[in-house]
């Protein structure tokens, strides 16, 4: 919801919206059939009741496309979506992304202003070892630039984590933003929170009170593990825990 009465749903069908609190929703965007479609196939970030962004991915069969990463017999390609009218019209882009992105999976969408927006791919590895990318756009999702990486033998200076991480980021602001993960690279594995003041360069653990043995909730859906990152209104958030 991005108000008390305006908020949009996805599902592996449609993008829906709703403008009475929830009572009634109304189709916006019919989604793609296709191959490889699922519910970790879509993210939808919503700025308001006009703006709002749709990452996709396509399961297709290329070859040697600098936009696609190869998983298995298939590579994933990504088109941005986005509409300033409430859903009514769509444009659609395939995104300039640097050649050394490779991913298997989108795991967050988000967008602070009209601007600036943080996309985290991910790719999983040998025995669940996951590589991430955070990468930032300053126009609107047209382009966007790699700000923090982990590939497991290499990493970004004050990355996420220092091990392999299937990381999900969110942001309060251009500066301010949260990450959860869950580090199966690590032995033992470890999940933790963590914090940035720099628009997502630099990466430090940040300690909560809760207690001793609890830690971000944790979703492993099929193959791959989904953690849930901070919920926030204004100055006010919600970090669900187990």
């Amino acid at each position: 919801m991005v108000t008390s009465s305006v908020g949009w749903a996805i599902s592996t069908k449609a993008v829906v919206k709703t403008t009475d609190g929830g009572a009634e929703w109304t189709r916006v965007l019919t989604l793609p059939k296709g191959s490889g479609m699922n519910w970790f196939s879509f993210r939808l970030a919503a700025l308001n009741g006009n703006q709002a962004w749709l990452a996709e991915e396509s399961a297709i069969r290329v070859r040697g496309d600098a936009t696609a990463s190869r998983v298995g017999s298939q590579s994933a390609r990504l088109t941005i979506r986005a509409t300033t009218n409430g859903g009514v019209t769509w444009s659609r882009a395939t995104p300039w992304l640097p050649k050394s992105v490779q991913y298997s999976s989108v795991n967050s969408l988000q967008f602070v202003n009209s601007k600036v927006g943080g996309l985290m791919v991910v790719q999983t590895g040998m025995g669940n070892a996951w590589s991430h990318e955070l990468l930032e756009t300053t126009d609107g999702g047209l382009t966007w630039s790699r700000i923090e990486f982990n590939y497991g033998n290499r990493h970004s200076p004050h990355a996420i984590s220092d091990c392999p991480v299937e990381a999900n980021v969110t942001f309060t602001s251009e500066s301010d933003g949260w990450a959860t993960g869950v580090s199966e690279g690590c032995t033992p594995p470890t999940h933790s929170v963590y914090r940035t003041t720099d628009g997502g360069h630099t990466w430090f653990v940040r300690e909560l009170p809760v207690k001793r043995g609890w830690k971000p909730s944790v979703c492993r859906c099929q193959s791959y593990f989904y953690s849930q990152p901070p919920t926030f209104s204004g100055l006010i958030g919600v970090l669900p825990a187990i």
